[in-house]
């Protein structure tokens, strides 16, 4: 009898267990999925417009005119003589080739005006004077064409510290 009984409450225990609720199940965690990014859609590139253009207008060009060119060739000229004069001026002589046809001024250093005018009875040299630029040194001389300003010989010229005065 012990084992029926034993039967018996075996099979109660599953009748129970059977209507019992059943259990639920944990809830599921979903596994993680990958979200799609946004991808870049191509956007319409703006053509260009077509824009008037201002046709440019014909317009006279600059014309280099010749300046004159001075009557006398000073390729050739060269500084014949030098000297003081008296109250503090002293003096150039400049040849020529040929007989001076133009008129011409002078400049020592930049800033000594000079007059010039041609030698009555030598016609081929230009005697050029204004005031003593200084002593024991270099100047710079420069002859320039009177119509033109244009500069048309230079040279360099010695004045020495003592000049000997002839009696």
């Amino acid at each position: 009898m012990f084992t029926r009984m034993l039967s018996a409450l075996g099979l109660i225990a599953m009748l129970l267990a059977a209507c019992a609720p059943a259990q639920t199940p944990p809830p599921a965690t979903l596994a993680p999925t990958s979200t799609p990014l946004p991808t870049r859609q191509p956007t319409s590139t703006p053509l260009p417009t077509a824009t008037l253009t201002p046709i440019p207008s014909v317009t006279p060009t600059q014309t280099q005119t010749p300046l004159p060119t001075p009557p006398d060739d000073a390729a050739k000229a060269r500084l014949f003589a030098q000297g003081e004069r008296p109250g503090y001026q002293y003096f150039l002589t400049i040849e020529f080739p040929e007989a001076i046809q133009g008129s011409y001024y002078a400049q020592v250093d930049q800033n000594k005006p000079y007059q010039c005018s041609p030698i009555s009875d030598q016609k081929n040299r230009l005697y050029c004077y204004g005031r003593i630029p200084g002593y024991d040194k270099y100047f710079t001389f420069t002859l320039y064409d009177q119509q033109t300003d244009l500069e048309i010989y230079s040279t360099q010229f010695f004045v020495p510290l003592t000049i000997a005065v002839e009696d």
